[in-house]
């Protein structure tokens, strides 16, 4: 009978000691999952990453977003640092930029535009060539618009030219030792013109138009009078140009172009002459009233 109540004695205790060590593995674990902080990735086998407590979200907060604290392998304490909760409002409107490389707003409307050039002539005028009435012209002018979208111009132009006459052709401009010769180019017309990329700070465009185009020659004495004056005119059937603007803002840009103008001064023995002008310049536009 002794034997009997030592034996269950010791049983007694040893189920008390298998008890107590597993309620207190059960606090231990408790104490990883719930108490410690964050940990990192597991290091050790069996052994389950810790993470932050989650605080309770604001319906009104949007999103919460919650960080971890500092890796730590000491057990915790009272002065480790609580979690940084940050709320993301979704319904905050979204920065809007002032370029187009930032989405910013894209224009439509009035418009205007100056640029200038380089013109080389080729072609017949009339009975003489083109490039032995004038060797050059220097072109300067404004363009006037609408964007009816952003990518899409309609407008029209009007360029004054400085023309360096040649003395080839006596009946344009004859030679002599007391004569000065000048002329002045006009052109004006209507163009298209649709931009691709339009949202970027890089806009290659191109364009196409018909116009109108005079050119006055004038000779005048050693005593300034005018000796003789006579006009080149007519159509350029075909007014083709493209180019690369920098917009730093949305309704505005800059850059370099390039156009060539085909056209005719009238017949002759009723077949028309051909001739053409090509360009090589400058640009730069800008949007009116813009909001």
């Amino acid at each position: 009978m002794q034997v009997r109540r030592l034996l269950a004695l010791v049983s007694a205790c040893v189920g008390a000691a298998l008890l107590l060590c597993v309620v207190r593995e059960g606090a231990a674990s408790a104490d990883v999952f719930f108490d410690a902080p964050d940990a990192g990735p597991v290091t050790e086998a069996g052994t389950p990453p810790s993470t932050a407590p989650v605080a309770p979200a604001d319906a009104d907060a949007g999103v919460v977003l919650v960080l971890p604290q500092s890796v730590a392998q000491e057990p915790a304490d009272a002065s480790a640092p609580e979690p940084a909760i940050v709320a993301l409002d979704l319904d905050a409107a979204a920065p809007t930029g002032a370029g187009p490389q930032d989405g910013g707003t894209e224009y439509t409307g009035l418009s205007v535009g100056l640029r200038g050039g380089f013109s080389l002539p080729g072609g017949q005028a009339k009975s003489t060539a083109l490039s032995d009435v004038v060797k050059y012209v220097v072109p300067l002018g404004v363009d006037i618009g609408y964007y009816l979208r952003p990518n899409l111009y309609v407008g029209a132009y009007f360029l004054y030219g400085f023309a360096g006459t040649s003395t080839s052709s006596q009946d344009a401009c004859p030679s002599g030792t007391d004569t000065t010769c000048s002329a002045q180019s006009y052109k004006g017309g209507l163009v298209a013109e649709y931009a691709f990329r339009h949202t970027t700070r890089w806009s290659p465009w191109v364009r196409g138009g018909i116009g109108f185009d005079v050119i006055n020659l004038t000779a005048n004495d050693s005593s300034g009078t005018t000796s003789q004056s006579s006009a080149l005119s007519g159509m350029e059937w075909a007014v083709l140009s493209g180019g690369l603007d920098w917009k730093p803002g949305y309704f505005y840009g800059v850059g370099p172009y390039a156009e060539l103008a085909l056209g005719d001064y009238g017949k002759k023995g009723g077949v028309a002459d051909p001739h053409f002008f090509a360009t090589f310049g400058l640009r730069a536009r800008t949007g009116l009233f813009v909001p």
